[in-house]
């Protein structure tokens, strides 16, 4: 389904492509989800993906799932996120955040107890139109370097695009 080296704009659009109809087959939200996720990672060459449906007044998150975490790691956390920091950032400002050392970031709010280390940060709304759905955010790129403004960007937008039309599917 998704090439390991895809190289061109064409090949990451084909492979965004293939991933979402695969994500779009699902038959619960929390599948839906879990697909865009593990795609998001794999298309990103992130150690972590995430992606949050808000709720109708898009203050909190009604669903949200992770791809790159262990279920014990899950456990440890606890709860899902509840829409604050960088996260509660992209969903109240509607548009990509990038950071390079979250921690650094003063929208930052720091993890919650049993959260893996994460350092860089690309979160990006999915929205039909203007209307938020959710948030996609990725996390520690696998060969350690920040992400790039431009190309990440424009793949995690692309992404995200796919996304907000799998979701509003469902």
């Amino acid at each position: 389904m998704i090439s390991p080296n895809t190289t061109t704009p064409i090949d990451q659009l084909q492979d965004i492509v293939s991933a979402m109809v695969h994500a779009a087959e699902a038959e619960t939200i929390e599948q839906v989800l879990q697909r865009i996720s593990k795609a998001a990672c794999k298309l990103m060459n992130v150690k972590y993906a995430a992606l949050g449906i808000t709720d109708s007044n898009g203050l909190w998150f009604s669903h949200f799932e992770v791809f790159g975490m262990t279920e014990e790691q899950i456990a440890r956390i606890g709860h899902r996120p509840i829409g604050e920091g960088l996260l509660g950032a992209v969903m109240s400002e509607k548009h990509p955040i990038i950071v390079d050392t979250i921690q650094d970031d003063p929208r930052s709010e720091g993890f919650p107890d049993g959260h893996p280390p994460m350092t860089t940060f690309l979160g990006v709304p999915v929205k039909v139109g203007k209307q938020l759905l959710g948030i996609l955010y990725l996390t520690e790129k696998e060969d350690g370097s920040p992400f790039d403004r431009q190309k990440d960007l424009w793949l995690a937008e692309t992404i995200a695009r796919y996304a907000a039309l799998a979701i509003a599917g469902i």
